[in-house]
């Protein structure tokens, strides 16, 4: 993320903090995490009198990033696997924030 903003933009950018250094993904997951960073805030919610709870990730957003991202490729497996990569990834860092 911090290179692509620094390409971005044209100087060279530093995390904040030391934890948020530059992870290298495997090759695999470059798309599933991209779609990730789109639909991260993307949830159901629900009321329950007081406040309201968080429930689970938005799957139609998931669902039609997907089917818009140019570098998802057209066949059914490699979609639904994306589609678990990223319920995963949110789920791990829904996780982790409690």
């Amino acid at each position: 993320m911090w290179e692509e903003r620094s390409q971005r933009e044209g100087k060279q950018l530093y995390p904040p903090c030391d934890d948020c250094g530059v992870v290298e993904l495997h090759k695999d997951n470059l798309v599933a995490a991209r779609i990730y960073q789109i639909v991260r805030n993307q949830v159901r919610l629900a009321f329950n009198g007081q406040y309201s709870q968080e429930l689970d990730l938005d799957f139609t957003a998931v669902w039609d990033t997907i089917d818009h991202c140019p570098d998802c490729v057209a066949t059914q497996r490699n979609r639904w696997d994306v589609f678990e990569r990223v319920v995963a990834a949110y789920h791990e860092l829904l996780r982790d924030k409690d």
